[in-house]
């Protein structure tokens, strides 16, 4: 990784667009350089990709460019920091956006969920009944995909739904592999995350 002001980027990336997206998947997975992940929280309502930028073009605290793929593991990042007020104010802003991130991504009732869970709110069955389709979709027709929103919406969730993922996608570590190790060119990272899902899933 490469660290500029304690804020990290991927060394595969040029800029700190993901940045709030790997500070997330550090957290999950109690990486020791994780660092504070309030910081990507501006105020009460708006989240950053990172508070810092590089050079004129970086948009990377661009609040209005905020996506669901840099929401889900920031925020639950932040729920394995103990960050339950932080928690509660992304849950409380997005409600008030009709469900939506602040780039526009809809929240379906799985990322509803997930939401839920971090701010220490009761969720409904069929937010859970979306979820295991979100992962039973996942597992049989994307397998190589977003696995990181998967991790952290199981990881949140709870055992049970971390291991029926690893159950049913047989992929998931090359997955991993792929996306942290060959793209992201973060090969210990990608080691740590799958490690700690290997660990959280054992029976």
């Amino acid at each position: 990784m490469i660290f500029i002001e304690g804020f990290p980027k991927d060394t595969g990336a040029d800029d700190f667009m993901d940045s709030s997206r790997l500070v997330g998947m550090m957290a999950i997975v109690d990486h020791p350089q994780t660092p504070d992940l309030s910081k990507y929280l501006i105020g009460l309502s708006e989240l950053i990709r990172c508070p810092i930028t590089i050079g004129p073009n970086d948009m990377s605290n661009v609040p209005a460019n905020f996506s669901r793929d840099q929401l889900l593991p920031l925020i639950a990042g932040m729920k394995h920091q103990g960050r339950d007020l932080d928690c509660v104010m992304i849950y409380e802003a997005h409600k008030g956006r009709g469900w939506r991130c602040q780039n526009g991504d809809w929240l379906s009732p799985s990322h509803r969920l997930h939401l839920k869970l971090c701010a220490n709110l009761k969720a409904s069955w069929w937010e859970y009944l979306w979820l295991r389709g979100d992962i039973l979709f996942n597992a049989y027709w994307m397998p190589l995909e977003e696995q990181n929103q998967i991790i952290s919406m199981c990881t949140i969730a709870g055992k049970k739904y971390l291991q029926m993922w690893t159950y049913h996608n047989f992929d998931w570590r090359k997955a991993v592999l792929n996306y942290w190790g060959t793209w992201r060119k973060e090969q210990d990272l990608a080691t740590n995350i799958v490690h700690e899902v290997e660990k959280r899933t054992k029976v």
